[in-house]
């Protein structure tokens, strides 16, 4: 049988497969040495409270130094009393007999005492009782609480006079009541101490306190300066009705004088043994430790302080989370979703070459990960 001859048209098809092929060869070549990507994270700093127990000795030796938690320094600490009040911020809802309380003057110059269920009249012409018996010390006032005498009839006390009833009308102007709030049958909410009000108020006054003290020992903010609070009292206890608690207190001052170069170093050496690899630290400032005074033992020659430093850490480029094959082979949006996971991460951009690219390269050589 004889062969075709071989005619231009298939010279032509045969050279075009092969331009085809070769433009295939070509594209996958220069995707494999053209596609790159670069991965920019932005860390979020991460807050590590770093506390620990200080000597400050006026003449520590350099063992002392060296090798344990002591500072070259000296403290001078004196004491002063503070009394002052604070306003109640917690609430509850209480529903009960009694419609809340009325507070009793005295102005004349006799005590005078009042029987439980004493009826005393609002300016409506409504009436309530009072719980219990009491006495209206002469110049003075108490508080008593009360509930309404005909509940069925009984309507709101916002303020006004509350004259007492069965008084001689000669003392009634002298001797009457105020309704403390509303007075009222429904459920309402009143003012209950709470720890949270105490502790709020032992905050507040270790910073005035904090505050005159600076300006009456002319110290600068970079000044170490120590408020303690030792002794606390107020005239209300937890879970007790009162718009205001009035309190009295006794408090150390301590002013310190410390070498910062070695505590410096002392942070330093702390931050060592914390292990916190993958992570930097920021420059330690020695003007935001915080100190306090730990009462010395009898007899000795150091003065105990309490360090608190908050470190900033942040994610560094050497972190494993980093690592460039996390990352290979992986669409953006599965890096967006991995590097969303990690709180050290505040937020990440990848760039693809060339752009139309959904994937990284396979090769962790092509990926270049940035930290800013």
């Amino acid at each position: 049988m004889p062969h075709k001859p071989v005619t231009n048209k298939m010279y032509r098809n045969i050279s075009l497969t092969f331009i085809v092929f070769a433009l295939m060869i070509l594209s996958a070549i220069f995707l494999f040495f053209y596609s790159q990507a670069v991965v920019i994270v932005t860390p979020d700093s991460q807050d590590i409270n770093l506390s620990f127990n200080v000597e400050i000795r006026e003449n520590p030796t350099l063992e002392q130094l060296a090798e344990q938690d002591v500072v070259y320094g000296k403290v001078e600490s004196s004491a002063r009393d503070e009394s002052g009040s604070f306003d109640v911020l917690s609430t509850k809802t209480v529903s009960s007999t009694e419609i809340g309380k009325v507070k009793l003057i005295n102005n004349s110059a006799s005590n005078q005492p009042l029987m439980q269920t004493t009826q005393l009249q609002a300016e409506n012409g409504v009436i309530v009782r009072t719980s219990q018996m009491v006495t209206v010390p002469a110049g003075g006032s108490v508080e008593a609480s009360v509930y309404p005498k005909d509940p069925a009839v009984f309507s709101t006390i916002k303020s006004g006079k509350l004259t007492i009833i069965r008084l001689a009308a000669a003392l009634q102007d002298k001797i009457y009541g105020e309704p403390i709030g509303e007075l009222s049958n429904g459920p309402r909410e009143v003012k209950v101490v709470s720890d949270g009000d105490v502790n709020r108020a032992k905050e507040e006054l270790q910073k005035k306190v904090t505050q005159s003290a600076r300006q009456e020992f002319k110290l600068s903010e970079n000044n170490p300066l120590a408020v303690t609070i030792t002794e606390f009292k107020t005239d209300r206890v937890a879970g007790e009705e009162a718009p205001a608690v009035n309190y009295t207190a006794k408090v150390k001052i301590s002013t310190i004088a410390i070498n910062k170069d070695q505590l410096n170093d002392l942070i330093k050496r702390k931050v060592e043994k914390l292990h916190l690899n993958g992570l930097n630290i920021n420059n330690i400032d020695t003007s935001n430790v915080k100190y306090s005074v730990i009462e010395p033992d009898p007899g000795s020659e150091a003065v105990m302080i309490k360090v608190d430093y908050l470190l900033k850490a942040m994610l560094a480029a050497d972190n494993s989370i980093l690592d460039r094959k996390n990352f290979v082979g992986k669409t953006i949006d599965e890096v967006r979703n991995y590097a969303g996971k990690s709180e050290l991460i505040k937020n990440v951009e990848i760039h693809v070459s060339p752009y139309w690219q959904k994937h990284l390269p396979g090769q962790e050589g092509r990926i270049k990960v940035i930290v800013k």
